[in-house]
Parts: C-alpha cells; sequence; structure tokens
C-alpha cells in the first residue's frame, strides 16, 4: 500500500511540473520592436505601383496595380519591339 501511494504522489509531482512548463511557455509574451514591426508592415504593403500585363509590342494594353493589388492605370505600351 505504501508503494502505490510513493507512486501516485510521485506521478503527481511530475504531472504538475510538467503542467507548470506548459503554463510558463503560454505565458510568455514574444515582444516585437518597433523595426521588426515597420519592416513587416512594409513588406505586407508592397512597394508601389508595378506594371502587369503588358505585351512586348507597342499598342498593347499594360495593366498598372499598387501594392494591394488594385488597378491603378491601364495604358497603351509604348515598348519599341516587334
Amino acid at each position: 500500500m505504501h508503494k502505490k501511494h510513493l507512486i501516485m504522489a510521485l506521478f503527481a509531482v511530475v504531472a504538475a511540473v510538467a503542467g507548470y512548463g506548459v503554463y510558463q511557455t503560454q505565458a510568455n509574451e514574444i515582444a516585437l520592436s518597433e523595426m521588426t514591426l515597420a519592416n513587416v508592415e512594409a513588406l505586407a504593403t508592397g512597394e508601389g505601383p508595378t506594371s502587369l500585363g503588358c505585351k512586348p509590342y507597342d499598342g498593347a494594353t499594360c495593366y498598372i496595380f499598387d501594392g494591394n493589388g488594385q488597378l491603378v492605370d491601364k495604358r497603351k505600351n509604348q515598348y519599341p519591339g516587334q
């Protein structure tokens, strides 16, 4: 009987220590510096208008998009190729 109580007590101590470790891990918050947050925001918004959809010949339609993927302008290409 004494051995059974000792094993149960040991199991309870191990479970308590493991539970406390999990609690401490979840309680710690990740602190991001202002520079890190600024970098994340810059990467999320893009660098400005980009040109997509241009064909390599004069008179083709080019579509200009902003960093968020919104259509900004549509114009004829002035490409001097083919």
